[in-house]
């Protein structure tokens, strides 16, 4: 019975949540800005970090390592959002959005006036 019951409500929020998926071609420019960009926020962290993380350690003792943390946080979680900004803009323009077979913008429509 337990089973059954996961399996239906497995199958429905499937569907619920898959209703309007995006193929893949719009979302590959978001992806490849984000690969290099936190790919370059690890390889920028190595050396900033430990020095960083010891600054805040020996400053504030064992609490200054959230700070510290937090805002390596911050800036990785600000490089995806960008990256991830552009990615869309960069779909939606005319070559990019012909290239990557992605669907027609929906167009405006002026509300009837009464």
């Amino acid at each position: 019975m337990a089973v059954q019951v996961a399996r239906s409500l497995h199958r429905l929020c499937r569907r619920a949540w898959f209703v309007r998926t995006v193929g893949f071609s719009p979302l590959l420019p978001s992806a490849l800005l984000t690969a290099p960009g936190t790919v370059g926020v690890q390889y920028g962290s190595h050396p900033v970090m430990p020095g960083a993380v010891a600054r805040g350690v020996a400053e504030f003792g064992p609490f200054g390592l959230m700070p510290t943390l937090m805002s390596w946080l911050v800036a990785a979680s600000a490089v995806v959002v960008f990256a991830i900004t552009i990615g869309a803009f960069v779909a939606e323009e005319e070559p990019p959005r012909s290239l990557l077979g992605a669907p027609e913008p929906p167009r405006h429509i002026d509300p009837p006036q009464l």
